[in-house]
């Protein structure tokens, strides 16, 4: 009897606080009523005038809230709607209800649209909300700020909404749709949280945003932020202080990492046509940002698996941001950038770069940067640099790479490579200057000749157009020199070659053919005109013997056709044979070949074979010897025919 007695007197009192309930409603919370209500909040907290253009629909189970369709936030002197809303949807507080107040802090708008515009003079729509709670609290004084931190704000729930942004002034829009969420604000002092999920330009995001103090930064005081951004394989984290003096201001930490900086720069507006490069990207450091300029110290910088460490600056007053800064790596790989497959100046696919590739480098116009470079190491290739120097500089259709000192081929090199696309056409002009290095590793670097050794100089000063490595070589032209000192070269003997000045012996000629010589010094200075490398002053001292030439070398088809005199030097010169030979360097780039002029020959050889007509199998000459079939006798001593 005593439980029965008990849950009848629970059912009584159940029933009593519903029908009190009941009766607060029936009072308190009508159609007009609520509406009214919502309106005057809406108001007093935005300072929009709020009107709701629909029908107004209450439920009391199983929850107490309300419905209002088609509100809309008017701009100043209730012009065009600055947001409107399918429907608002709000719940009551049954306790405060029951005290006989109407408190709504929890809403939720379904399909919300704002749009925010700046007009050509800078003003902004919203404007028309300064004389609002958050307005007045931003422009009153310390002690009103301070009466007025108690202030309600709610919760707000947002679903399928779109916030859309339109500067007269620049022509700029921005849009994100899909955009839900919710923003929890309980009272004007209190921290401010919000978590909402968007789509921008294609891409779903995902953002946190947190203010520790927020009516501080309404007043224009720094407070304490979170940032935390996840989208189109970006992720941002920022955690600092901010303030709203002038310009947004930031100062703290950010961490920035992105799977692809080419999707990045298509976020951005910039498109970089695709090419190699240009991946994964991660930043961190102290951020210090001020309106459109920001700089990241102790920055940790990784692009493409290079890791640097230094400071960047980042200006975003134009359409096209500009990045400063100085950076120090360990190593940098440059063949993340390199584009097709690879043919050296023979045809050989495992060495240098494809004639066929196009070497403009596809961010010319999607960025703006000049950047200091300094490395331990630089890869490109099988060539690798010691420490290295450089700056690198972008800007509207102009590209300028200045090396102010590396290490390179044994030596030190410098330079300057410029790129310009203006109207399409792109232009390129080098300077290049190698001090005390190994020429040889420079030639294996290039597929070209590799059995010259010897330490020297390399210097050259040119131009091209063209976008491929093939009609950059075609259109190369300058000027040059190159100058070597004790070296050698693999493609003839010197002393087999003395040997048959002096004695004029045909056997000495064949074997002078091949071997390796060894020489005092190497100058070649040289003209390029239109892919094609011209010289007029070879010379080598071999010591024994010296030799002087001309010949063209043409780059599209790595071919080589030379002339060149050998003689003795000035004291046997008198007791020679042979005064002066006549000889043809000629072939591909890489396996030249060496042999007596066929012209020389025929005038120095012929005539004597009959006078004495000793056997001699020319075949051994095959290769070298132009026009000389095997079988073919020829004079074994050979004389200079005097002039």
């Amino acid at each position: 009897m005593a439980l029965l007695r008990r849950l009848i007197f629970a059912s009584f009192g159940a029933a009593f606080v519903l029908a009190v309930l009941l009766a607060v409603v029936s009072v308190l919370v009508s159609p007009e009523a609520v509406r009214a209500r919502v309106v005057g909040q809406a108001a007093e907290l935005t300072g929009l005038e709020t009107v709701v253009r629909g029908r107004t629909r209450l439920s009391l189970f199983p929850h107490l809230r309300f419905e209002l369709d088609d509100v809309a936030f008017l701009g100043k002197g209730g012009g065009q709607p600055i947001a409107t809303a399918d429907r608002l949807v709000g719940e009551f507080d049954a306790w405060k209800l029951l005290t006989g107040r109407l408190s709504l802090d929890t809403f939720t708008l379904v399909r919300p649209r704002v749009a925010l515009v700046r007009a050509e003079d800078g003003t902004g729509n919203w404007e028309a909300g300064a004389g609002g709670l958050l307005g007045r609290a931003a422009r009153g004084s310390e002690e009103a700020a301070e009466a007025s931190r108690g202030a309600r704000i709610g919760r707000l729930r947002i679903e399928d909404g779109r916030l859309a942004y339109h500067d007269e002034g620049s022509g700029l829009r921005e849009e994100m749709s899909a955009l839900s969420g919710k923003i929890v604000w309980p009272r004007l002092g209190r921290a401010l949280e919000s978590r909402l999920s968007g789509v921008w330009r294609g891409e779903i995001f995902n953002g946190e945003f947190s203010v520790a103090e927020p009516l501080r930064l309404l007043r224009k005081d720094p407070s304490d932020i979170g940032v935390r951004l996840d989208g189109a394989g970006t992720k941002l984290v920022f955690d600092g202080q901010a303030s709203l003096v002038g310009d947004l201001l930031l100062d703290g930490t950010v961490d920035l990492t992105s799977a692809s900086l080419r999707n990045a720069l298509k976020l951005m507006g910039r498109s970089p046509d695709p090419g190699p490069g240009l991946n994964e990207i991660a930043l961190r450091g102290r951020l210090h940002l001020i309106g459109g300029s920001a700089s990241l110290s102790d920055a940790e910088v990784m692009l493409d698996g290079n890791r640097g460490e230094g400071t960047l600056e980042l200006a975003l007053g134009s359409d096209l941001p500009m990045v400063r800064g100085t950076l120090a790596y360990e190593t940098v790989d440059l063949n993340e950038y390199r584009r097709g497959d690879v043919a050296s100046l023979d045809g050989d696919r495992e060495t240098a770069f494809a004639l066929h590739a196009d070497l403009i480098p596809d961010f010319v116009d999607a960025l703006a940067f000049d950047v200091r470079i300094s490395a331990a190491r630089v890869l490109l290739g099988e060539t690798a640099l010691g420490r290295t120097a450089a700056t690198l500089t972008s800007r509207r259709q102009a590209l300028m790479l200045g090396v102010g000192e590396t290490e390179v081929f044994g030596g030190i090199g410098a330079g300057t490579l410029n790129l310009t696309t203006i109207g399409g056409d792109p232009k390129w002009d080098f300077v290049i200057a190698l001090d005390d290095m190994e020429v040889q590793p420079l030639l294996l670097s290039l597929g070209a000749f590799d059995a010259l050794r010897g330490r020297g100089s390399f210097r050259f000063n040119g131009n091209a157009e063209g976008a491929t490595a093939g009609e950059i070589l075609q259109s190369l032209r300058g000027r040059g020199a190159l100058k070597l000192v004790d070296g050698s070269v693999s493609l003839f003997d010197a002393g087999d070659l003395a040997e048959a000045l002096r004695s004029g012996r045909a056997d000495a000629l064949v074997r002078a053919g091949d071997g390796t010589t060894s020489f005092r010094a190497l100058s070649i200075p040289f003209t390029v005109s239109h892919g094609v490398v011209s010289t007029e002053e070879l010379r080598l001292d071999a010591g024994e013997v010296e030799l002087e030439g001309a010949g063209v070398m043409s780059l599209p088809q790595a071919t080589l056709d030379a002339r060149a005199v050998a003689r003795l030097l000035e004291a046997e010169a008198d007791d020679a044979a042979i005064a002066e030979l006549p000889l043809v360097i000629r072939g591909k780039v890489s396996s030249p070949r060496i042999y007596p002029s066929a012209d020389w020959l025929l005038e120095q050889v012929v005539p004597r074979a009959a006078a004495d007509p000793i056997a001699f199998d020319a075949g051994a000459l095959r290769g070298r010897v132009g026009g000389v079939a095997s079988g073919e006798r020829l004079p074994l001593r050979l004389r200079a025919v005097p002039r």
